[in-house]
Order: structure tokens, then sequence, then C-alpha cells
């Protein structure tokens, strides 16, 4: 690993644990309903763009010659694959939870307290928060 990537990791790795957490909303709902509402959509958005995955090759990097040391050597990039149809699947997700009343919030995650986590989404205040559960998903929370 080149010794530059480590900081810029490490730093990714940060800011992506600290930032606001994107969450389905709709006052009122409950969590089955919108877990069930978010799996409808994402089953439909992937029959009308089922994965795609695309074969790449990273580009290949010269590695320059030490000291006495004549020339250098390449080094393979790798291949690696994307999902060329992951973004309009994104879409398609936003597209049908906005058909059924779910706006995207952007919420802080809890700090501090414990927060509760009511049975159905509270309406969003100053206070509201983002909390994440033991399956990992996460949840508006009032803190308290």
């Amino acid at each position: 690993m080149r010794p530059y990537l480590v900081p810029a990791l490490m730093l990714s790795l940060v800011a992506t644990g600290c930032g606001p957490v994107s969450l389905f909303y709709r006052e009122g709902a409950s969590v089955d309903t919108v877990a069930r509402a978010r799996t409808a959509c994402q089953t439909d958005a992937l029959a009308k763009a089922p994965n795609a995955p695309e074969l790449r090759q990273r580009a290949p990097v010269l590695v320059p010659g030490y000291g006495g040391y004549y020339g250098g050597y390449w080094v393979d990039g790798g291949f690696y694959t994307v999902d060329t149809n992951a973004g309009l699947r994104g879409e398609l997700v936003n597209q049908c939870m906005a058909d059924k009343g779910y706006r995207r919030v952007n919420l802080d995650r809890c700090s501090g307290g414990p927060a509760t986590i009511p049975g159905t989404m509270p309406s969003l205040n100053a206070g509201a928060c983002a909390q994440q559960v033991s399956d990992g998903s996460w949840r508006v929370a009032v803190p308290g």
C-alpha cells in the first residue's frame, strides 16, 4: 500500500462515522411500515434495474528503481467490478418512497445520554436525532 493512502483512508473512515444520517421519514409512520415500504421499493427497483456488473481494470503503476538499481518495475492495477445500475436503483427507490409519502431527512447522530426510540416516527424538532439499533439500521430518536 502506498504510504499516502493510509492517512487518506483513516480520514475517510473518521469522516463517514461522524456525519449526518440520511433516513426515510413520514411523521406517525410505524417502524414496521417504513421497513415494509422500503423493502417493497427496493424489490421493485431491483426488478426494473437488475444487477449489471461490469469488469474494469485499474491502470498499472510504475515503481521507480532505488539507489544503484536500474529502472523499476510495473505493478498490475488489478481488476474490479462495478454495478452500472446501482445509481439508477437508488433513484428508483427514492422515487418509490416519495410516491408512498416518505421524504429523505438528514439527522445528526444521537450523542450524550440514552435516546428514546418510539414505535412510530415522532415529529421532527430541534432535538430529533438518528440512533443506530442492534440490527445496524437507523431510527429517528428523541433525546431523553
